[in-house]
Parts: C-alpha cells; sequence; structure tokens
C-alpha cells in the first residue's frame, strides 16, 4: 500500500521527509478503506437481513433453510470482498495528495518590494483605536459596557 502511495506523493515532499507515507498512512487508510469498508458492510447486513426474511420459504421446497442461508451468506460476503477490494484500490489510484506547505519568508531583495509604504512608520504608529466606545451605539443595540440591556435603558438614560 505504502509503495503504491510514493508515485502520489510529490517528490520534494519525500525529499523533505522521507517517512511522511509512514507518518500519514493511517489518515489516507482513514480517507480511503473506511469509509468504503463502512457503505459496503452495511450494505451487507441489510441484504443478509433481507434474505433471512424469506429463507423461511426455502423449506417448502425441500430443502434445508439453514444451509442455504450459509451457502448464500457466504457467496455473498465473498462478493461484497471482492467489490470493496476492487473500490478500494480504484480509490486508491484516484487519490490526489495535497500537501499543505509552510511559507517561506521572502529573501532579503525581495522584503522592500512588497508595499510602497514604510513599514517602521505604520508600526509607530500603532493599532487605531476607538477613544469613546459609546461614539457610535443606536438606541437599540446592546450596551457596549456588556449588561446586555439596550443602550437607550442603560448608559443612553446617563446621556439624555
Amino acid at each position: 500500500f505504502g509503495d503504491n502511495l510514493k508515485a502520489s506523493v510529490p517528490d520534494d515532499v519525500i525529499a523533505q521527509d522521507p517517512d511522511f507515507i509512514e507518518k500519514n498512512k493511517m489518515m489516507l487508510i482513514k480517507r480511503i478503506i473506511l469509509p468504503i469498508l463502512d457503505k459496503n458492510w452495511r450494505e451487507h447486513i441489510d441484504d443478509m437481513a433481507g434474505f433471512r426474511q424469506g429463507i423461511h420459504l426455502q423449506s417448502y421446497a425441500q430443502s434445508n433453510p439453514l444451509e442455504i442461508y450459509q451457502r448464500e451468506g457466504y457467496t455473498k460476503f465473498n462478493k461484497m470482498n471482492a467489490r470493496m477490494n476492487r473500490e478500494i484500490l480504484v480509490n486508491a489510484m484516484r487519490a490526489r495528495i495535497r500537501v499543505q506547505r509552510q511559507v517561506q519568508e521572502m529573501p532579503d531583495a525581495m522584503k522592500g518590494l512588497s508595499t510602497n509604504q514604510d513599514l517602521s512608520r505604520v508600526r509607530a504608529q500603532g493599532p487605531v483605536v476607538n477613544k469613546d466606545p459609546f461614539a457610535n451605539v443606536g438606541p437599540n443595540d446592546t450596551c457596549p459596557c456588556g449588561s446586555g440591556k439596550k443602550y437607550k435603558f442603560c448608559h443612553g438614560l446617563l446621556k439624555k
């Protein structure tokens, strides 16, 4: 399984982290195998429950219903197994592994080309802070003091 996935992983990721496949194997199993296994198993259980409902009719045909149920159940299980293996193979071959890469810092020569503003001046100004938290509050808004009341019934009464 791991050898086939190496073809799906970009070469530069393998060069950076040779154990990438081993570290992420459980995630790959969860994303590819478990949904297929779960879907097919639920279908098999539902199919066998429906088959069980009608198996008693085989006794009218002078056949042992238990033997027929076991034989048909085994056949259906093998078909489900083959179908799961085929679906897993197809989904594993279609899998595209996306790697989120760390953003590298720009080289020194490129740092000045990012904006037209002087960053030291922008940083020196600091964040813009609203001096009066009650300046742009409407009468039906909640009061900025945190009381949960409407402004007109809390600090709005004090401004009148």
